[in-house]
């Protein structure tokens, strides 16, 4: 469960806050004060952005300190694969909370869009229900979700101490997404801010 709680916190933090921050500055005004500045767009979603992963990677890391004092888990494999693994989630996640800003016009809409993201990406990335018990048809959207690969490779990492060379099946697919999500995310944002 540890391992699955780390991920459901890192995607809603990091896709929740991306969302609501970049929809809270076109509230403000302050997001068409920045287009007139020499900033490309590239240079301004990165600003916003990065941020947020520092903010996910705080918060990663807290949840390691928790499950080592509360629950007495050990990290049995790779810090540094664990937080290289973690990095690439993070492209898709923040790529998700940058493609709902681009459709949100108000913190609200931001956050029921994020929701309804949030929970599909929970019930079938493997966390409440295990894949194996999900019906065919089900199993197979799973492959769809992100969070999936993500959960995958934490538990992997966390209990079994799996080294790299055994778990490229879930990170390939995973930098895939978020380097697709990311990419679609980012062009959204800037034909939206232009």
């Amino acid at each position: 469960m540890v391992p699955g709680l780390i991920g459901l916190l890192a995607t809603t933090v990091t896709m929740f806050l991306t969302s609501m921050g970049l929809v809270r500055e076109k509230e403000i005004g302050t997001l068409e004060q920045l287009m007139v500045t020499p900033m490309r767009s590239f240079e301004l979603m990165i600003g916003k952005v990065l941020p947020f992963v520092l903010i996910g990677l705080v918060e990663i890391n807290v949840m390691l300190v928790a499950a080592f004092l509360i629950f007495k888990l050990k990290l049995a494999g790779s810090y540094f694969l664990f937080l290289g693994v973690s990095l690439i989630y993070f492209l898709t996640a923040l790529g998700l909370g940058i493609f709902i800003s681009t459709l949100a016009e108000t913190q609200q809409q931001a956050m029921f869009i994020s929701w309804f993201f949030m929970i599909f990406l929970m019930l079938m990335s493997g966390f409440l229900t295990p894949i194996a018990n999900m019906p065919e048809a089900w199993q197979n959207v799973t492959y769809l979700n992100p969070l999936r690969y993500y959960i995958n490779l934490l538990r992997e990492i966390f209990l079994k101490a799996t080294p790299l060379k055994f778990l490229w099946n879930e990170i390939v697919p995973l930098a895939v997404f978020g380097l697709l999500i990311l990419s679609a995310s980012a062009m959204k944002f800037h034909k939206r801010v232009s």
